[in-house]
């Protein structure tokens, strides 16, 4: 288990071949965009990615507004049964800021965001998502995925409708099905692990910018070594872009020493 409970993180988020950035991220208090962010942490550490809904206006307000709210609960040393409560609270205070400025102009009509975060206390986490946007664990010298897929075409492969190696209808894997920014407010995936973070565990949150292009086994490859998480990051990103990434792509790498 970790003993020390310094935790250090490197973020990184580029409007990759987009002329803008809709992606933002909230590392212990601080948002970014198009730019990066490392740092470490005792203790306690709370991190968020936010991508604006691809294809819709003002996708990188919605991010923004669900970012804000995130921030706010950054520094503070929950437990996990009450980051439980302050990040459903959260989720519902975003999705109704966004629905609040839909309603204000009709531009912004359509504006959503996805929401993905892992809150690290002591050797306890808290991982949440709504949307595509993905968190993965890697454990030397696998990863795992802790996050849930909220799109069309997961749905079809969860009631049987199409087979897991079929070729993924792209209409249907880009398509979100859960997202802040509703008429209802989402539900997130959740999963928690008391005493279940290990040292040298790094958690990876992304935006799909990444995992729609970057394998499972090559993020594998670029998390293994001795880089440093800021290296990884940018070992990632420069990965996305070769192998065709035509999104904006966030990464943030959290490490347990």
């Amino acid at each position: 288990m970790c003993e020390n409970n310094i935790i250090k993180y490197a973020a990184l988020t580029n409007r990759g071949m987009c002329p803008s950035n809709d992606d933002r991220v909230m590392v212990d208090g601080t948002i970014i965009t198009n730019s990066t962010l490392t740092g470490e942490s005792e203790n306690h550490l709370l991190a968020i990615l936010c991508d604006g809904v691809g294809g819709y206006a003002f996708g990188d307000e919605a991010a923004q507004i669900a970012s804000e709210v995130f921030a706010d609960l950054a520094g503070q040393p929950f437990t996990i049964e009450e980051i439980n409560i302050h990040v459903t609270t959260a989720i519902e205070k975003a999705n109704n800021n966004i629905c609040e400025a839909q309603a204000a102009d009709t531009a912004h009509n359509d504006m959503a965001s996805t929401i993905a975060g892992v809150y690290v206390h002591f050797n306890d986490f808290f991982a949440f998502n709504i949307g595509d946007s993905r968190i993965y664990r890697f454990r030397d010298p696998y990863i795992s995925q802790l996050s849930a897929d909220h799109t069309e075409y997961q749905m079809l492969l969860d009631n049987n409708y199409i087979d897991k190696d079929s070729e993924p209808n792209k209409k249907a894997k880009n398509t979100i099905t859960r997202f802040s920014g509703h008429t209802s407010t989402p539900e997130a995936t959740v999963i928690q692990g008391e005493n279940r973070i290990f040292a040298g565990d790094v958690f990876l949150i992304c935006s799909d910018g990444l995992s729609d292009v970057v394998i499972d086994e090559e993020i594998e490859n670029l998390l293994t070594g001795q880089d440093s998480l800021m290296e990884k990051c940018r070992n990632l990103f420069d990965k996305a872009i070769a192998n065709g990434s035509l999104d904006n792509i966030s990464i943030i790498l959290i490490e347990a020493q």
